[in-house]
């Protein structure tokens, strides 16, 4: 999933992923530059399966 860094008024948002269920396994960030506004994230994440 790509995360931007900003808070943004609107009446749709992602839900909040439980860290319980989700494990990170890759993240690369990058700042703001001229193409892009905000600061940014690049998150791969994979589901952790109980019994495993």
């Amino acid at each position: 999933m790509t995360r931007v860094h900003t808070t943004i008024q609107g009446d749709t948002y992602f839900p909040e992923l439980n860290p319980e269920e989700w494990t990170v396994t890759e993240s690369e960030s990058f700042s703001a530059d001229e193409k892009n506004e905000f600061d940014y994230s690049f998150i791969t994440m994979e589901r952790v399966i109980e019994g495993k």
